[in-house]
């Protein structure tokens, strides 16, 4: 099998669970981790971390305040 590499035009930026549980209110971690289980939030896991990229946190937060993107 052989492997692929993903190369972006640009950076992409990610935060990791305690970031978006304060950008989402403090909501806590533990319910960030579970929204990431249920799927409601996109998330891929480095290592022993799990990160979710800066568009998946605004889009996030644009349906939850019900803006409709």
């Amino acid at each position: 099998m052989e492997n692929l590499t993903i190369e972006s035009e640009s950076p992409v930026r990610a935060y990791r669970v305690a970031a978006v549980s304060r950008a989402l209110g403090n909501l806590g971690e533990a319910n960030v981790r579970k929204l990431i289980a249920s799927g409601d939030l996109a998330a891929v896991r480095a290592g022993r971390h799990w990160l979710v990229s800066e568009d998946e946190l605004r889009r996030f937060i644009n349906v939850g305040s019900g803006s409709g993107q």
